[in-house]
């Protein structure tokens, strides 16, 4: 449930998190609302509003004209 932001604007939210078992990497599910198109090349951090604050998924979109797809 924590949000999804583009320049510290709320653009969806994160539904789930899960652990891939082959590469031990994170994997998380988005929404994202669909008037957004991401380029392929965006890339994704976590972050934290303030020293005690919530934890948000900063989004910084690429350069790429190919956009990602659903899924």
């Amino acid at each position: 449930g924590s949000d999804v932001r583009i320049g510290g604007i709320k653009v969806g939210v994160v539904e789930r998190l899960s652990l891939d078992p082959d590469s031990y990497q994170a994997v998380a599910r988005m929404r994202i609302n669909d008037n957004i198109k991401l380029p392929k090349d965006s890339s994704a951090s976590v972050q934290s509003a303030g020293l005690l604050g919530d934890k948000f998924v900063a989004i910084e979109p690429g350069g790429d004209e190919k956009k990602l797809a659903d899924g």
